[in-house]
């Protein structure tokens, strides 16, 4: 398999595209927002706020982004959280134009994108193997050798896909 087969499928060519343009913008972001952190205060500790601003929501919705993107459609959690963070972007870079903006500001900007990417990370996450890769035929599955074997794990029913017949002998407490 060429390493660049997955490029000749349409969906995963505009999945990658799309996030290779995100990831240049997320560069630029970095940089702007440092010589921006710079220009208001020049104490290294305003950077660090600015990165825990971005860092800590991040942190905190992961778990519900990978949540969101599970029960919707990645494809639109993704896009609305990409929109969301070009929107803080663009709120951003007018603030900075208009006037000289403060470090709150900064911070608020940074705490918009990490909570947008903590929902568009996982959406992504998700999206590449679906988009990269055609489904595979039923008939090329392998056979599960450990369907429904008893477990000594009674807090499933004393069922699961995962225990091999070996260990179904032993008692449940």
């Amino acid at each position: 398999m060429l390493i660049t087969a997955p490029l000749r499928r349409r969906d995963f060519r505009l999945l990658w595209t799309g996030m290779a343009v995100s990831l240049l913008g997320d560069g630029i972001f970095i940089v702007a927002v440092a010589w921006q952190a710079y220009a208001i205060s020049d104490h290294p500790s305003a950077l660090a706020y600015v990165g825990v601003a971005t860092s800590v929501p991040q942190l905190v919705f992961l778990l519900v982004g990978g949540a969101v993107s599970d029960r919707l459609s990645r494809r639109t959690v993704l896009f609305w959280a990409d929109i969301v963070r070009a929107l803080a972007v663009g709120a951003l870079a007018v603030v900075v134009a208009g006037r000289s903006a403060r470090l709150y500001e900064l911070c608020l900007a940074g705490a918009v994108i990490g909570t947008a990417t903590a929902f568009a990370s996982p959406s992504f996450d998700a999206l590449v193997p679906s988009s990269s890769s055609p489904a595979p035929s039923p008939s090329s599955w392998p056979a599960r050798r450990w369907a429904a074997w008893p477990s000594p794990s009674c807090a499933h029913g004393g069922l699961s896909p995962w225990t091999p017949p070996a260990s179904s002998s032993l008692p449940c407490a």
